[in-house]
């Protein structure tokens, strides 16, 4: 048996931020400072700035589903060899535990894991599992969920194996303190954070835009994570409107950040749920509207039905709506107040621990 500190753990996923960062928090509980986890990514050029020198990454084909029956025998060609290039990968590295993040790029590597006989933990974030961990848990994976309602979507062998331990959550954000100065920022005014994701949301953002008069009538100050793609429109939308704001794609200092908004404006993921509920913030959600199963939704109403959040469908969100319903209530300490702190009700602060030592149980039965 290897000594704990030559344990190897290989992560299985990305496309975004939601899927990595809690197996990146995962990953810090289980590994001895100074060690990394392996990464089986998508190999996107975001998931390099996600994830920086946290895991040494490792590229591997992620198909999608076809669209139409001609593209069927190309998918299975192209998962049959991303498949093979896991296995080959695996035999290289021999990893101790394989952790499906959700999304495409976790099939090929979790299916390779369960070939290979390595034990294969999935976590889940959202209240709908995804297509990815449903398959790898449905093939022998063990799910490791947020949520008790997830459980109802499971086949009952792949419920028998699943546990409801919450959603880890990076240790770093928890430490984080409020700055306003940091963001050229006043503290006497509120701070709204908008952000669509570690992706982004054009829908969101560009009704934000519409809005951005409706913040400065009330001197709403605006820090706006935009996503790629959105950030020249953001900061137009502020200079025509003569707002306060901070801009960027993307930031690595969500800790900051987070402790310093009084109010959040976001879409629902499940990470992003997970976060607000364990830093304790008062939320409006828009759901992305597009996803078929409506997870976000389902996500939301975690937040909403404590009375944490608001929701408002992505096509209500007009101009007025948002002065009314998101910039006042950025005024409104009380019930910001309040929001907050039936966030935290819902909070699961020790989730990488619990799930950390479903992790080693896993490992010690991969062992004998």
């Amino acid at each position: 048996m290897k000594a704990p500190g030559s344990v190897r753990i290989a992560l299985a996923g990305g496309g975004s931020g939601g899927h990595l960062f809690p197996g990146l928090a995962l990953a810090r509980t289980l590994l001895p400072s100074g060690r990394k986890p392996l990464l089986y990514g998508s190999g996107k050029a975001a998931e390099a700035e996600w994830v920086g020198r946290s895991a040494e990454s490792i590229r591997v084909d992620a198909p999608m589903l076809p669209g139409s029956k001609r593209a069927i025998p190309g998918f299975f060609a192209r998962m049959a060899k991303a498949i093979h290039h896991s296995l080959v990968e695996m035999r290289v590295r021999r990893p101790d535990l394989v952790v499906g993040l959700g999304g495409y790029a976790s099939v090929a590597p979790g299916v390779a894991a369960l070939m290979s006989g390595c034990p294969l933990l999935l976590l889940e974030q959202n209240v709908v599992p995804g297509k990815a961990n449903l398959l790898l848990s449905r093939l022998g994976g063990t799910m490791a969920a947020t949520y008790p309602a997830s459980m109802s979507h499971l086949p009952p062998a792949a419920r028998a194996r699943a546990r409801v331990l919450g959603n880890p959550v990076r240790a770093e954000l928890l430490a984080g303190v409020s700055d306003p100065a940091r963001f050229a920022l006043t503290p006497d005014r509120p701070i709204l954070l908008v952000m669509g994701g570690s992706q982004g949301a054009t829908g969101l953002n560009r009704r934000v835009a519409d809005a951005a008069r409706e913040f400065a009538k009330r001197n709403v100050q605006v820090i706006w994570l935009t996503g790629r793609g959105d950030e020249a429109m953001a900061r137009g939308a502020l200079d025509r409107a003569g707002l306060r704001g901070f801009v960027r794609p993307f930031s690595p200092d969500m800790a900051t950040i987070y402790r310093t908004a009084d109010l959040v404006l976001s879409r629902a993921g499940g990470t992003t749920v997970a976060e607000l509920a364990a830093l304790g913030k008062p939320s409006v959600l828009v759901p992305y509207p597009h996803h078929q199963d409506r997870h976000q939704e389902f996500n939301a109403g975690v937040l909403v039905s404590v009375g944490a959040a608001r929701i408002i469908p992505e096509d209500d969100l007009t101009a007025l709506r948002i002065g009314r319903d998101v910039a006042d209530l950025a005024l409104d300490g009380e019930t910001l107040g309040e929001m907050g702190a039936a966030a935290a009700t819902v909070a699961v602060p020790d989730a990488a621990e619990r799930v950390a030592l479903l992790a080693a149980e896993l490992i010690r039965r991969g062992r004998r």
